[in-house]
């Protein structure tokens, strides 16, 4: 049974967080008010204010160590989650990333890390549903890595695995395009590539640092020490330790 605990104050006032404890928790989550004041500000930088500002004041702050030693010390070790009414507003919740400004949303730190998420996505996600209904079944296997998720009498399972290009059926796309890759290994093996993994190779010319790059374009070029995240099918429910 879960106990929610509600108290009055704001995110913007240290004391309130001190409060709250905020740094004995599994992830301190941001929402952006939909009917404050500042959401309905025609200035596209002040509908995501206040949730900017609660992230950056709680990241400096300090806390005591308790007697039980739960929690963190130092407020930018809090795990953060910051709902963000407007994409480009991703830009200011860390001040110390290299992130390009003109970057989208998906190739941003915060995002990669799972600082950020942004109402479009939520948006893009129930379209793709509403024309699609096949992408409930995606999305149901991607959170829930199987079960019933969309009505049917026999749970699929899947599991998500790095596979390196230099492995069949990968291996003869090194060089070649992740979009011509996807489209034969997702008709021919059923495998669903989700994304790359890509050594850390800083270019002055490209403002991708990521680790880890989701759903690239078609014309993407492989490297041959890439390692491709792949969702594969499993005819059992896949145990937690074997999964990533």
């Amino acid at each position: 049974m879960h106990v929610t605990d509600i108290l009055q104050g704001s995110a913007l006032e240290k004391e309130d967080l001190f409060l709250a404890s905020v740094n004995t928790c599994s992830m301190c989550v941001f929402l952006n008010a939909a009917g404050s004041k500042e959401s309905g500000s025609s200035d596209v930088y002040l509908i995501d204010k206040e949730c900017v500002l609660g992230t950056l004041t709680l990241k400096t702050m300090t806390f005591a160590q308790r007697s039980d030693n739960r929690g963190v010390v130092r407020g930018i070790d809090v795990p953060v989650l910051t709902d963000l009414g407007n994409d480009s507003n991703v830009q200011f919740l860390d001040q110390t990333d290299e992130d390009d400004p003109n970057a989208s949303l998906f190739e941003t730190q915060a995002f990669a890390l799972g600082n950020a998420v942004s109402s479009s996505i939520v948006d893009s996600t129930v379209s793709s549903i509403y024309a699609d209904s096949n992408a409930m079944t995606l999305l149901g296997m991607l959170l829930n890595l199987g079960g019933d998720s969309a009505g049917s009498t026999q749970d699929l399972y899947c599991r998500i695995v790095q596979k390196p290009l230099t492995e069949a059926p990968f291996n003869t796309f090194r060089g070649g395009s992740y979009g011509d890759m996807f489209v034969s290994v997702l008709q021919s093996d059923g495998f669903l590539c989700l994304g790359l993994y890509r050594r850390f190779q800083p270019q002055a010319d490209s403002p991708l640092r990521r680790y880890v790059i989701t759903s690239p374009r078609y014309e993407f070029r492989l490297k041959s020490d890439d390692l491709i995240f792949v969702l594969l099918p499993s005819p059992a429910e896949p145990e937690m330790s074997t999964i990533w």
